[in-house]
């Protein structure tokens, strides 16, 4: 059965363009509506990492984020998948934030970014790819970009 509506779930600059590209794709094959989440981890701001201090830094990696997002809905504007939805949601993990998500924006796919390869850079390794499986109720595609 094809998807009615996917969410992507697209974490910033670790995924690139032909990510958001193949699942722009998807959409246009099965019909389906887009929603998109761009996760933020929260996890503890590092103490004088480099020299930049607490809220400094969360001032980086909010700016980082919301480019990032920025970027990915103008690509699919232009490729003709403008999302219905887009978010940037805080949690403690990305099957958390993907699942209450997906809940909100009633999506019945979640579509991530997967590693081609172990080694691989970018992209969502086995082990969170199957965590995430376990977390959300419908189904979930792991698209390694082509």
């Amino acid at each position: 059965m094809p998807p009615e509506h996917i969410l992507l779930c697209y974490r910033g600059s670790a995924d690139n363009d032909r990510f958001v590209r193949r699942t722009a794709e998807l959409c246009e094959e099965s019909g389906a509506r887009l929603s998109m989440v761009v996760p933020v981890i929260d996890a503890a701001i590092p103490s004088g990492c480099c020299g930049i201090q607490g809220e400094h830094w969360r001032q980086i990696t909010d700016a980082a984020t919301r480019d990032a997002a920025q970027h990915a809905v103008e690509l699919l504007e232009a490729l003709g998948c403008p999302p219905a939805n887009v978010t940037i949601e805080v949690g403690d993990s990305v099957p958390e934030i993907a699942q209450r998500t997906a809940a909100r924006y009633a999506c019945d796919v979640v579509a991530v970014s997967r590693k081609r390869w172990p080694w691989s850079t970018g992209g969502m390794s086995g082990r969170q790819f199957d965590k995430l499986r376990r977390a959300v109720s419908g189904d979930v595609l792991g698209l390694v970009a082509r």
